[in-house]
């Protein structure tokens, strides 16, 4: 009573006895709206009930978004996207799929922006500071890595365009077509189209895509010289 807060090894007892961790993430390079410098999250499942059985926590297991209620993962912080009024936001996807479409929630704890997909996402990454996502010109791009339901077989990764201020406005691309980041033919012709992408990492400008399947991938996010001359994708 009193409004005290649990100790936390108690609240993550509580938390994890039907449920596990599915992802994390912290802002702690950011200052998103609202997002205290440093807030880290964990998003739980319980594999028995993934309708309603998912909980979003801080670092001592507290459950800090009660809306939050279907099993969600991919939780990854965007430090250089600008979401409403400051700078990074939060994104996850859910697990299940909900009337034929997923979730994909972006924003800060209690203030969330949805937006439907028919892919499940397992991974996410902001690109838009690297040449190729958006800094040599209008488009600013997150990368997002699908998974299917047999975990080995995905359809690789889709383009998010972030470029508005608000994430109601966020474009998740899936027509390959339109895709503006790499070269598309050369993303077409290779493995990496077909696979489940469970990791997305940014490392001295280059992106790597680890698959379930078909080893890690990776691309040189600042070689790009224009819409006709894009950077491809390499198997490592």
């Amino acid at each position: 009573g009193g409004g005290l807060k649990p100790a936390p090894d108690t609240a993550w007892r509580e938390n994890l006895k039907n449920r596990y961790v599915s992802s994390a993430a912290s802002s702690k390079r950011g200052t998103g709206a609202g997002t205290p410098p440093g807030t880290t999250l964990f998003t739980t499942v319980n594999p028995g009930n993934p309708a309603g059985g998912g909980a979003l926590t801080d670092s001592d297991g507290v459950i800090v978004d009660t809306k939050i209620k279907r099993a969600v993962g991919g939780l990854t912080w965007l430090p250089n996207v600008t979401a409403g009024t400051g700078k990074g936001a939060f994104i996850m996807s859910t697990l299940e799929p909900s009337g034929g479409s997923y979730t994909v929630y972006i924003g800060k704890a209690g203030s969330w922006t949805a937006k439907n997909s028919s892919f499940r996402f397992e991974s996410f990454l902001d690109i838009s500071a690297a040449k190729g996502g958006g800094k040599a010109g209008s488009t600013r791009l997150v990368l997002a890595g699908t998974r299917s339901a047999g975990i080995t077989r995905g359809s690789g990764y889709m383009e998010i365009d972030v470029n508005s201020r608000d994430p109601a406005k966020w474009t998740i691309r899936t027509g390959r077509s339109g895709f503006t980041f790499a070269d598309t033919t050369n993303y077409e012709s290779g493995a990496l189209v077909q696979s489940s992408i469970p990791g997305l990492a940014l490392f001295e400008g280059y992106v790597y895509a680890s698959t379930s399947r078909n080893g890690i991938w990776s691309i040189n996010a600042n070689d790009y010289k224009g819409p006709s001359d894009r950077p491809k994708w390499a198997p490592e």
